[in-house]
């Protein structure tokens, strides 16, 4: 089973809704529920998700987040991954965080809608609906 990588803007675009994004992160989700995929997603991103849905009410939030984690195992962040994100060549600290946590993980692909803040890695890199035309 293909083990992917969701960036944090895949993941904020299913819980916010925002269009025209949405669907293609539901889909990507969908497979995971029907246990197609194994998906992966930082720490960093499910506090990144808190902070944006802060306007929700706490227990709403909380649930939205419980629900995603149900289909998403959260990869590690670890001493090994901030020292090699801090030597990086990556402009975006975040980004290099995400990275090599999904090299932890030994993900086969990295899906997000910014592939650009990806041209270094030595894994796929995809857009949702890139891979979604590919699956």
């Amino acid at each position: 089973m293909k083990r992917i990588f969701l960036d944090t803007n895949v993941v904020i675009d299913f819980l916010c809704k925002r269009e025209p994004f949405y669907k293609d992160s539901v889909d990507i989700l969908m497979l995971a529920y029907h246990h197609k995929i194994i998906l992966y997603t930082s720490s960093i991103t499910f506090s990144t998700a808190s902070y944006l849905l802060r306007k929700k009410e706490y227990n709403e939030m909380l649930m939205l987040l419980r629900n995603l984690r149900t289909l998403i195992k959260v990869a590690t962040v670890d001493e090994k991954v901030v020292d090699s994100s801090l030597i990086s060549e990556f402009n975006d600290f975040e980004d290099s965080l995400q990275y090599y946590s999904s090299l932890r993980m030994k993900c086969e692909c990295i899906i997000t809608r910014n592939g650009k803040d990806f041209l270094s890695s030595e894994i796929s890199v995809m857009s949702p609906t890139e891979f979604l035309q590919d699956y």
